[in-house]
This record gives C-alpha cells, structure tokens and sequence, in this order.
C-alpha cells in the first residue's frame, strides 16, 4: 500500500486558521444571541423631539397588574396599541430602555387616564442586581411635578440620590421633558453615563454585566429590562483562536522541518 505524506503547506494553514476564526466567533455570536444595540449604534438624539424612539422596543407599564380593558363611565377604551399589542397610551405609560455600552437611555410617555403627569421622583437602575438611583429635577433644583414645567419642550436634570453624591448631576447625562396641555401624556427622554452608576455604587461593574433593569414606584409595579452583553464570549474566541492558531503553527513548522 502507498504510504501518502499530506503536505502541510503555508496556504493550507492559513486556510486552517481563517476556517478556525469564523467557527469560534459564530459559536460566540450563537450563545449570547440578545437583542442588544452595540457600542456607538444606538442612533438617539436626547433633544426633546423623541423622533429616535419610534422603532425602538417597548413595553406599556402602570402602577399596578390590571389585565383587563379599561371602561371609564360605561365607556370602553380598546386595549391595544397601533400595533395591535395589548395596552395603549391611553390606559397604560410606554416605557422603553436601552443601553450601549457607555449610556442608558430611558423614555416614558405617560398614560392619558389617571395617573399622568410625570414625577421626576426615585428613579431606580438596576444592574445585575446592584442599584443606583436618581431623581430629576428643574433648573432651580425643585422636583419636577405637575405645576412646575411650561407646555412644550423643557429641559431637566438628572441628580444623584443618596451616597455622597447626593444631588449632584452626572457629567455626560441630558434629559428632557415635553409638556402637553394639561399635563395629559408628558413625554421623557434621558441619558445617563454607565459610569455615573459605578460612581454612585462602585458594586455596579459597568464592563461585564448581563442586564440593566429600571423602575420607579409612582408608576410600575414591575422592572422593565435592557438585555445587554458581556465581552467574555469574544474573549473566549480570541483566546480559542491563540491556542489553535499557536497548535497549528506547531504542526506547520514541524512538517517543514522534515
């Protein structure tokens, strides 16, 4: 029988290696599937228009779980949305959280049924479980409420709460508020530096984190969650990538030197 000797060329090892490359990183990509908007591409604009909100994820949210539609003096109000998901605007608060790696950006339009105008009290972030909170306020440092903004577009700050870094505004964060006549469905935009939350509560680690969770009793009864990911996978591939590459270039010079 033929003994055959495969020769290991320079052309075939980089062919190895590309092949190596793409099985690791698509595993990668596989396992941490999440709907997430990278570092740098969530195109928002926090500038009191909310323009960049309109096909962003959402969920409808109120202060406490009604199931049910909602009737006012024997008048029943349609518990979907344009897109036919369940809730509207006019029974429920539509809430959306996102995150890229550096801000979170929150948005908030109030329900136009009952509770409605915004309260800029204890907002609540939660990331994997540790928790910084902050409260918004006008340029003279009153809570905002029901009375205190003009119709139109006002913009407010975001303060620390608790800690010593109570009432103090975070370097990199914007929020405005749009008031509609009435105080009926107040719109919020803001940001805040993921830095901001370390510096509030130095648990919080801002590099490697699975989600970002926001509330705030006034008006939910539940967290609302941003799913995010850490860059442990794509270290992992790059590290698999090294120790194949490295046992391949092994094998290579090997079959050369013989």
């Amino acid at each position: 029988m033929m003994n055959v000797k495969k020769s290991f060329s320079k052309k075939n090892y980089i062919k190895i290696n590309i092949v190596i490359v793409m099985i690791l990183l698509m595993s990668a990509k596989q396992v941490y599937a999440v709907p997430i908007y990278s570092r740098g591409n969530i195109p928002i604009v926090i500038d009191g228009y909310f323009d960049d909100w309109s096909d962003k994820p959402y969920s409808w949210e109120y202060v406490w779980d009604n199931p049910d539609d909602y009737w006012e003096n024997g008048e029943h109000i349609f518990a979907t949305d344009e897109n036919g998901n369940k809730y509207n605007e006019v029974i429920r608060h539509k809430m959306s959280l996102l995150c890229d790696g550096e801000f979170i950006y929150l948005y908030i339009k109030m329900a136009k049924k009952e509770y409605t105008s915004l309260n800029g009290n204890y907002y609540e972030f939660f990331v994997d479980e540790e928790m910084a909170a902050f409260y918004l306020t006008t340029a003279d440092g009153s809570l905002i409420d029901e009375n205190n903004l003009h119709e139109g577009i006002n913009e407010v700050l975001v303060k620390h709460v608790m800690t010593g870094l109570s009432g103090s505004v975070p370097e990199g964060s914007k929020a405005f508020v749009y008031r509609r006549k009435g105080g009926i469905n107040d719109e919020l935009e803001l940001r805040i530096p993921l830095k901001a939350l370390n510096q509030q509560n130095p648990s919080i680690d801002i590099e490697h984190f699975k989600n970002i969770q926001f509330f705030t009793p006034v008006l939910m009864y539940r967290r609302i969650t941003s799913t995010t990911t850490s860059t442990y996978p794509y270290l992992l591939a790059v590290t698999g990538i090294i120790i194949c590459s490295f046992g391949i270039y092994k094998i290579y010079k090997k079959e050369r030197e013989h």
